[in-house]
């Protein structure tokens, strides 16, 4: 059986799925032999993940690249019939990895009914009753619902990366670097660059979650480049509603800061209206200050996605011209994302024009041409 994508200029030997399954073994005993193996193997894959993303930054050829890629269907879905548009007539065929993606995702379904049968029979055979047939029976229905829940998530992360192609480094949706899980940057790569090897859909030796994975044949071996856990995937990314690490759309909310201000009398300033250094200490370095400011970090790969939105335009020229938002990104701090937060709301309140009501305002001007007839009499006396 060939791998999920083939390119027909290059195909791997064909393999059965268990050899498969051995080379994941082997890689994951690896990877996982102690703390500093797994940290050099991502740290690789955010290497490799960080040229493909840079490559997406180049928005010319990425958009061309992007309606290429729509055009000849070499990016197919796991689940559903996939199809091919011919680039020159438009007609519409079976794409030719479709056949091979239905193959895989059967033979799981297959496999996942084949060890239930087994287990009922086993289980009969040593007189258990019906209390445990049942729960072997949900189990399956279990692994059944998380294996289809995989795809669906396979699906939506193939969807974000096709559309990450061509878009502007600061635009909404555009992916960062240094990503969370470079191996899906990886493995959706070789989608595109078919050259890279064959993609492989099993279920995980060990946890019997849905792994997708990326390598090539070698005599009886297969030699793994990427893998991830689907399962995994979809349940870690499940409460930041993104799967990759990107630039995001969520509004600041500078509103509850600017109220926060405006009721307390020590940020007023009869000179400026705004005691900016008060406002700074109070937010960096108070108690109630600070966790309020902790709440726009809540959210660390969001925060990550909004910190490319405070790019000036000069500096979003500059890093375009350059190709160098990775370095941007990587001057991220919790405290530098605070300390832009403040100058945005520091901002916001001088172009109210004051933080004095009307009535206040009179008294400050007031205020003031006493104490300037005041300092004329003296000057006076003198």
């Amino acid at each position: 059986m060939a791998g999920v994508y083939e390119n027909p200029e290059y195909i791997d030997p064909i393999g059965p799925t268990d050899i498969v399954t051995a080379g994941l073994r082997r890689f994951s005993d690896t990877i996982t032999s102690s703390v500093d193996s797994y940290a050099k193997y991502i740290d690789k894959e955010q290497k490799e993940s960080n040229k493909i993303i840079n490559k997406t930054m180049e928005s010319e050829q990425a958009t061309m690249d992007k309606q290429y890629l729509k055009a000849k269907g070499q990016l197919s879905d796991f689940i559903v019939d996939s199809t091919t548009q011919n680039a020159e007539t438009g007609e519409m065929t079976e794409a030719v990895s479709a056949p091979v993606i239905r193959d895989q995702v059967n033979d799981i379904i297959v496999s996942i009914a084949t060890e239930l049968n087994d287990d009922i029979k086993t289980a009969q055979n040593q007189g258990e009753g019906e209390g445990t047939i049942n729960e072997l029976l949900n189990d399956a229905i279990a692994e059944m619902q998380n294996f289809s829940n995989a795809m669906i998530t396979w699906e939506v992360g193939r969807k974000q990366y096709i559309e990450a192609w061509g878009k502007a480094p600061n635009e909404t949706g555009a992916f960062l670097t240094n990503q969370s899980y470079p191996q899906m940057i990886q493995i959706y790569d070789a989608t595109i660059n078919l050259k890279k090897g064959s993609l492989w859909i099993t279920r995980d030796p060990n946890s019997k979650d849905t792994r997708v994975s990326l390598g090539k044949m070698r005599g009886d071996e297969f030699d793994v480049h990427s893998t991830m856990d689907l399962t995994l995937w979809g349940t870690e990314t499940a409460d930041k509603g993104q799967l990759f690490d990107e630039v995001t759309d969520d509004e600041i909310d500078y509103d509850t800061l600017i109220e926060t201000i405006k009721e307390d009398a020590r940020f007023k300033s009869e000179q400026t209206g705004l005691d900016e250094e008060a406002i700074r200490n109070y937010f960096t370095k108070e108690d109630m200050g600070v966790t309020m400011m902790n709440d726009y970090l809540m959210f660390p790969i969001q925060v990550r996605g909004q910190w490319r939105k405070f790019a000036s335009a000069s500096e979003v020229q500059r890093l375009n011209n350059t190709n160098t938002w990775n370095a941007y990104d990587d001057s991220f701090t919790d405290e530098a994302f605070i300390e832009k937060i403040l100058d945005g709301t520091i901002d916001r309140l001088y172009q109210e024009g004051s933080m004095y009501t009307q009535e206040e305002k009179v008294e400050v001007t007031a205020d003031s041409i006493l104490e300037e007839a005041d300092a004329t009499a003296a000057n006076l006396e003198q």
